[in-house]
This record gives C-alpha cells, sequence and structure tokens, in this order.
C-alpha cells in the first residue's frame, strides 16, 4: 500500500495494479471476497485498514481517467469509469457488511474505520462524473 501511495496517480503501473484491483473485486466470486474481507478484519492481524486505503488509492486513480486538464489519455469510455466507481463503492459496502461485528467490539478500531470509509466515500462522491 505504501509503495503504491508514493507512485503519481497517473503512473502506469499503478494505474494497472489498481484496475487488477477493481477488476477482481468485480469480477470475483463474492463467497471468496466476503472470506478475505473477514481475514482482514481479524484482531491478530487487523488489515482492512490497508485494505480501505487501497480503494482510496484506487479511486484516484480512476479520478485520472475522467477527461480533464491532467487526466491520462481516454482509455476507457465514461461507462467504465462509472462502473469503476460503482464496483469501489459496492466493495466498502460488502467491506462493512463483513467487519462491522468484529470491528464494532473495539471502540477505537470502529472509530478508525468509520473515519476512513467515510473519507473514501466522499472521496468517491467528489469525482467529477
Amino acid at each position: 500500500v505504501s509503495l503504491l501511495a508514493r507512485m503519481d496517480p497517473d503512473q502506469k503501473v499503478r494505474v494497472i495494479w489498481l484496475l487488477c484491483l477493481i477488476w477482481c473485486l468485480q469480477e470475483g466470486p463474492d463467497a471468496l471476497i466476503r472470506d478475505e474481507l473477514r481475514r482482514f478484519c481479524n484482531p491478530e492481524h487487523n488489515r482492512i485498514n490497508n485494505f480501505v486505503q487501497l480503494l482510496k488509492l484506487a479511486s484516484s486513480t480512476c479520478q485520472h481517467f475522467i477527461p480533464g486538464d491532467g487526466s491520462l489519455p481516454v482509455l476507457c469510455p465514461k461507462e467504465m469509469t462509472q462502473e469503476a466507481f460503482n464496483c469501489l463503492s459496492a466493495s466498502v459496502i460488502l467491506l462493512i457488511d463483513e467487519c462491522f461485528d468484529v470491528v464494532s467490539e473495539d471502540e477505537y478500531e470502529l472509530e478508525k474505520l468509520g473515519k476512513s470509509v467515510f473519507d473514501l466515500f466522499l472521496h468517491l462522491l467528489s469525482a467529477p462524473l
């Protein structure tokens, strides 16, 4: 996550890696994604905030597909960009659905997850589609 965060949002390696993540989230079996999210919520490892940070990086990367001044060359149509944002939103909903019970036991982790998810939703909603 930290390596991807240090890259520019329009860097090809970051774009390809995060598009692959979005594709896996969209096309992967729902049960398998839910199992992985439950593992991320495990109090021993607690990698759920890293996953939320990955989703936020994917969101900022997808914003470079929207035609504008500093955007990437249009690689995909507007519908595909919208679908990527829909997939990210659905992933956050799955994350909350699977992890709320585990995370709600620890008030600090619940507040931390709540802030990061709220920040991600604001990031998604601010995309000018």
